[in-house]
């Protein structure tokens, strides 16, 4: 089972009980996750597109890049949920500078 937390945004109360919520399911979601790999120089997701679901890396390193930034994405970290909650398209893109294994969950468990 993983701590997760909150990330510090500025939240109406009721957004932040919501969002909460979305982060209390990441332990059960995690029992349909899927196990993938990717190859150095993949992309994980594209931004501008939907997010179909959260990605927890595990071994590997990724980058959410955008024109002039450049964040490299924590191990396990719910890449995506925010997105999800908020239902925004990805703002970054995602790419690989290794080999990546990654967790993904179907936002469909976050119902």
């Amino acid at each position: 089972m993983f701590k997760w937390s909150l990330p510090n945004l500025s939240l109406s109360k009721e957004h932040k009980v919501q969002l909460n919520g979305f982060y209390k399911k990441l332990d059960t979601a995690l029992s349909h996750a899927t196990a993938l790999k990717i190859k150095k120089g993949q992309e994980l997701f594209y931004k501008d597109h939907k997010p179909l679901g959260v990605i927890l890396i595990s071994k590997g390193q990724v980058v959410l890049k955008d024109k002039d930034l450049t964040i490299v994405a924590p191990k396990m970290w719910p890449l995506g949920l925010d997105w999800i909650f908020f239902e925004q398209k990805y703002p970054v893109t995602a790419l690989a500078m290794s080999d990546v294994e990654y967790f993904f969950i179907s936002k469909n468990n976050f119902k």
